[in-house]
């Protein structure tokens, strides 16, 4: 079973969407499967891979926070392991209740981090991230680069801010689309801090232009 396995919404996801409500993961997952589409059309498939937030947020309740944590980060592991050097990973991740964008780029052992209210880093998400990308160094060895302390760089970077409260799922769709539809995206996007409702109304509309191409290099956790 491959990349191209189907999500399935339901009524409320699409209504919350084309209404601007707060987002689920599947919605986002939809877009993401767009980003692929465009980004196999225009080569930047070379640069940019996507991590399905369903694999890396958390969404278990009640369990070990250490064994969850292991859990997850085995499943990016899973994911970086052949990854070509230059190449990036966008990974959305849910914190419970707000979306991020994290940025990976494994070779150079550090991840951009894109959070729609400007706020710190949750220890998850850092004991994630460390977790997942310590064990890669292990894997790899020599031929990365090699940090002061053995210590991941995590760099909460400009973007834009939501000023609301539900906008910021629409914000990461954003920031993807910004990112893979350019060829400086990730640049220019360090230099706003805003989005106008223009900007916005594209995450609601664009989806629909697509066609079915497959899905190239989107990581759902079913690939064998």
């Amino acid at each position: 079973m491959g990349d191209d396995m189907p999500i399935y919404i339901g009524f409320e996801d699409v209504y919350h969407f084309i209404t601007f409500k707060e987002i689920s993961a599947n919605s986002i997952m939809i877009y993401i499967r767009y980003l692929v589409e465009c980004c196999a059309r225009t080569g930047m498939d070379q640069r940019f891979e996507f991590i399905s937030p369903g694999l890396v947020s958390p969404v278990q309740q009640n369990v070990d926070r250490a064994t969850y944590v292991r859990e997850r980060a085995d499943n990016i592991l899973r994911i970086l392991r052949n990854a070509p050097k230059g190449k990036r990973f966008l990974m959305p991740y849910n914190s419970g209740q707000h979306w991020i964008l994290a940025v990976i780029d494994p070779w150079d052992d550090s991840v951009m981090y894109f959070n729609p209210l400007g706020n710190e880093l949750g220890d998850d998400f850092k004991d994630l991230i460390t977790t997942a990308l310590n064990d890669w160094k292990v894997l790899v060895g020599s031929g990365m680069r090699q940090r002061r302390n053995w210590q991941t760089l995590i760099d909460t970077v400009r973007c834009p801010i939501q000023e609301g409260y539900v906008e910021c799922g629409y914000f990461v769709l954003a920031y993807m689309r910004e990112i893979t539809f350019t060829v400086d995206g990730l640049d220019v996007l360090q230099t706003k801090d805003f989005y106008t409702d223009a900007d916005m109304s594209l995450e609601t509309t664009t989806v629909s232009r697509g066609d079915r191409r497959g899905f190239p290099r989107y990581h759902d956790g079913l690939d064998t």
